[in-house]
């Protein structure tokens, strides 16, 4: 069980021991990856949130895990495919830019694999247009950056209800 108190330093930022766990890869700056307690199954629901910067993975996954979420971070379209093919989510974050792709076309490799995940974009990137041309390619929701916590948490939970309603 994750104790508030305990805590581990990464890189200079600070997240809550039980959550964060340092990958080690080419480029050290690029990946922390976020792993699941034994407890994992006990959670809201499991999810993927995608974003190439490490602090907005961090933050993320420590606001979503107070929510009681369980999550897991990837820097890039290949590790967020890699963990989606290891693991069944119930929910997944894209950020729009990645260092090796977009959100869209993640969103589109994600869809292949299980199409009825919902798939939410949070990105700072694109004016409306953008974000509805990313809708209407594919994925459910589109919340530019910054967005109180409020906000992720109202959609968040309405996408997994929405899902719900579709098993």
């Amino acid at each position: 069980m994750c104790q508030r108190n305990s805590v581990r330093r990464i890189s200079g930022l600070s997240a809550p021991s039980c959550v964060a766990e340092r990958e080690t890869v080419r480029n050290p700056a690029a990946s922390v990856r976020l792993r699941f307690e034994p407890n994992m199954e006990r959670t809201k629901a499991r999810i993927l949130h995608v974003d190439d910067h490490q602090d907005t993975r961090l933050m993320m996954a420590a606001l979503l895990q107070d929510c009681g979420y369980g999550v897991l971070t990837a820097g890039s379209v290949a590790e967020g495919l890699e963990l989606a093919r290891e693991i069944n989510f119930d929910l997944y974050i894209l950020d729009v830019r990645l260092p090796d792709g977009t959100g869209v076309e993640l969103c589109q490799k994600l869809r292949k694999l299980n199409p009825k995940i919902p798939i939410l974009y949070y990105s700072a990137y694109g004016d409306e247009a953008d974000h509805q041309s990313a809708l209407n390619t594919c994925g459910d929701a589109y919340l530019k950056k910054p967005v109180c916590i409020a906000d992720i948490q109202e959609t968040i939970a309405k996408l997994l209800a929405e899902h719900a309603g579709t098993d």
